[in-house]
Parts: structure tokens; sequence; C-alpha cells
């Protein structure tokens, strides 16, 4: 079932708040340029970190503006419980789903037209499928080869009918996104600039607001929680966990509101963070 809210009325709505359980924590990790990198994986270290911190009965989530079909289908050999993905339109935990936020049909009509009368490529990206017109491999946004070979027909066009959106990813080139070519809509819309791509989606969620739905519902506390990211849409998240750590090449924005700095996805830094503070074997 499909779930559409106001970040607001979400805690009310569900009303399923578990006794708090002090011993379990929660760890947040965004995906690209945390774990991942696209010339490297996700490394053995990366993953045995991972089992290591489910083995000690703590809970690892994905925090992402990747949406579902460019998580489970690409890294099906992670451990993890659960991911707050598509900037926080979709939230699921042991294989369920606690939030779903489709975007209007309506308004993704009319982005798509404004974003084709600008010239832009773009992928609309929904919790089942991706759609798009880019035919390209070396695309900044999509790799279209390697998505159609892992989705097939999960991959659709752009104006295939009954299309479901959760979130928009737009190229920008070196050609800067103009808000006054957007006026119709970008006061209903949340756009996250990241160098050369833009991502349009719900005005109301961040990665903090999807973590403090997800911990609503396991009755664990923010202080009891890490999170580890490496840009500027993962800050509201550091900041509301109780610990939190940024990539070694972070900007200096991301580093300034965490509590510890690690190295970069090349240096492991992940794993080696949570191995020298003995993370598995301590309480926070």
């Amino acid at each position: 079932m499909v779930m559409i809210y106001q970040y607001a009325d979400i805690t009310g709505s569900l009303n399923i708040r578990k006794k708090e359980n002090p011993m379990r924590k929660v760890f947040f990790f965004d995906i690209d340029g945390t774990i991942y990198r696209n010339t490297l994986g996700i490394t053995e270290k990366t993953i045995q970190a991972f089992e290591m911190l489910r083995k000690n009965g703590d809970y690892v989530v994905l925090a992402t503006g990747r949406t579902a079909p460019a998580i489970e289908p690409e890294f099906p050999f992670l451990p993890y419980d659960g991911f707050i993905a598509g900037n926080v339109t979709h939230v699921r935990f042991g294989g369920k789903d606690i939030l779903n936020v489709v975007m209007e049909p309506v308004l993704v009509e009319r982005i798509v037209q404004c974003l084709r009368e600008d010239h832009r490529e773009f992928v609309l990206e929904g919790d089942r499928e991706l759609y798009s017109d880019i035919t390209g491999n070396n695309n900044k946004i999509l790799d279209y080869g390697f998505y159609k070979s892992l989705l097939g027909n999960g991959l659709k066009p752009v104006d295939v009918e009954n299309r479901r959106v959760n979130k928009l990813s737009v190229q920008l080139g070196e050609r800067p996104f103009n808000p006054n070519k957007y006026q119709e809509i970008i006061t209903r819309v949340k756009v996250i600039l990241h160098g050369e791509v833009a991502e349009i989606g719900s005005r109301s969620h961040s990665k903090a607001t999807g973590a403090a739905l997800l911990l609503h519902h396991l009755g664990i506390i923010p202080e009891n929680c890490w999170a580890f990211g490496d840009s500027r849409n993962d800050m509201e998240l550091l900041r509301y966990v109780g610990h939190s750590v940024a990539m070694g090449d972070a900007c200096e924005e991301v580093k300034k509101c965490v509590s510890y700095v690690t190295g970069t996805v090349e240096e492991e830094g992940v794993y080696c963070f949570l191995a020298q503070s003995d993370i598995w074997n301590r309480e926070c």
C-alpha cells in the first residue's frame, strides 16, 4: 500500500512506537561517496564491518538519495536491515515499507515539461522502476547500458503509462540550475544540488525525518545512533544522531557538523573508523 503523508502526520498516523531498547543501536550509512565509489564498488572490508555490526545485534540502515531500483538489485550481497531512500520518500525496514511517498502525477508531468523545455537530461526514479529517455552509457546521472542490463523491464521510457515517481535527477552539466525557469513548480518541490546533478523531490522530507520515523518505529533514541556521510544532504541526519562521522573527502561544511572525521572510501574509512573505535565491542 502506498502511503502519502506530510511528515508532521507520520508519527501520529502510525502510532506504533515500541518499548525503547537502549542496548540496540542504528548505524546509518550514505551510499555514494561513503561506502561506494563507482571506480571501486563496495569493498570486502565494508561488508565485514556491516556483518560485525549486525552480529553485535545492531541495525545497519542505508540513507541515500538513490531509490530502491538502484539499491536492491545493485547491491544484493550487502548485509543491511533497511533503507531510507529517494531522499526520504521511501523507508523500508525488515523487508516491509514504513513509508512510500509517490509524487502527484500531474506535478511530475509539469516538471517533465519544464525540463524538456529547458533541454535537460533527467531520470524519473520510482520505488520499483526507473524512467529515462537517456541512451548513452557515460551519462552523469544514468549509465543506461548498466541499468538496462540490471533492471531489464524495470528501466522504462519517461512517457510510459502508470509510472510511480518518488524523485527526479536532473543533469546540470555546465549550465547552472535556474529556479526562475521553474517558478510554477519550485515552491512545491525540494531541490538538492550535487555538483552537476540536481535532485527534485518531496519538499517536506530530509534524511533526518526519515531516521526519526524509523527510530520511532523501532523504539530507539537518536543518542544511541551513528551516521556516516559525505554530502550536504547528509548534514541534517549527521546533526540529528548522537554520533556522526564525515568521510575524509567531505567538504568543510559537512566536517564542521560532525563528531569525527574518518578516511575516504578508498582508504576504507568506514571499516577503519569502526575497527579503531572498537564500536562493535563497546557501548556508545
